[in-house]
């Protein structure tokens, strides 16, 4: 199986580079569910603005508008998921005295930074279950780098398979606790 996690050690410090995704069902599952989405967006909003007339004193409308606003929101946070799931990367940096953690090509990028002597622990995350199917406690293939940190857990690659994740932790322990 190929390693899909680069190390990248340069004068900012250690990179570890992990995939967020790649998964060909859900990338097109998501690409034909976003183009529904953006069907219904424009025949809604078409119906709206073509003859505003006959909405007039139809108190149908509100809701129309109110669940054509939701449906907006909604379908911006899908679209977000997909362009990050599809070809975004989770980048942990090993800097002198801290940990950074970026998640690119999202719309709104998530990044952290802990100060590397607070990790207590660095550890495959057993727990790793789909959030849809969770209550059902179905673990999935893959695997996942858990940081404590006091009495917080960041996860770190979720999308990586079990081996990549152990490589992972191999890596980050030898660099961190030297």
């Amino acid at each position: 199986m190929k390693n899909r996690v680069k190390l990248i050690n340069n004068e900012k410090g250690l990179t570890i580079e992990a995939p967020t995704g790649g998964s060909w069902y859900s990338m097109i599952f998501g690409l034909v569910w976003l183009c529904g989405w953006l069907l219904s967006e424009f025949i809604i909003t078409y119906l709206l603005l073509k003859n505003p007339q006959q909405f007039a004193g139809n108190p149908s409308i509100l809701g129309t508008i109110i669940w054509l606003a939701i449906w907006t929101v909604g379908g911006l946070l899908i679209l977000n998921y997909w362009i990050y799931s599809s070809f975004g990367k989770d980048n942990l940096i090993l800097i002198e005295d801290k940990i950074e953690f970026r998640q690119t090509k999202k719309l709104y990028p998530t990044k952290w930074k802990i100060d590397k002597t607070r990790v207590r622990r660095i550890t495959l995350n057993h727990e790793r279950f789909d959030s849809v199917i969770y209550h059902l406690r179905i673990p999935l293939p893959r695997g996942a780098v858990l940081f404590r940190v006091g009495k917080q857990d960041f996860i770190f690659g979720s999308a990586l398979s079990k081996q990549e994740a152990e490589y992972v932790v191999r890596v980050l322990n030898e660099n961190l606790f030297k």
